[in-house]
């Protein structure tokens, strides 16, 4: 393993994936963890997600961990459905809150685009 590197294994049954931004706005490829596998990631990235809320509820349910082989580990029979939801997510079902909103349509002409 390269120095300043941790390798993060994936328990979870699906991939999990985390957008990231480069210097001046520049959007790099995302960080994917693939399901039950490793993945190398530099140091002072992970320690900067790990701070993150979600991913701790991750590292404490066991879905994501910090591991030394590389390759293939075992998905956990854990979810992320049993995570619990923010109150800023859930919808106006679960909280109760509704209100009635117009909504105002205008229709427009279909233009063109030149790409070179």
């Amino acid at each position: 393993m390269a120095a300043g590197k941790v390798r993060v294994a994936n328990y979870h049954t699906g991939g999990i994936v985390f957008p990231r931004s480069g210097a001046n706005g520049v959007v790099l490829p995302p960080l994917r963890l693939a399901p039950g596998r490793t993945t190398e990631v530099d140091k002072e990235e992970w320690d900067k997600r790990k701070a993150m809320p979600i991913v701790q509820k991750y590292l404490d349910k066991g879905l994501l961990g910090v591991v030394r082989k590389e390759g293939a580990v075992p998905v956990s029979e854990t979810t992320s459905t049993e995570l619990t939801i923010p109150d800023h997510l859930t919808n106006e079902e679960e909280t109760g809150a509704t209100e009635t909103v117009k909504v105002k349509v205008k229709r427009s002409r279909a233009g063109s685009v030149q790409v070179d």
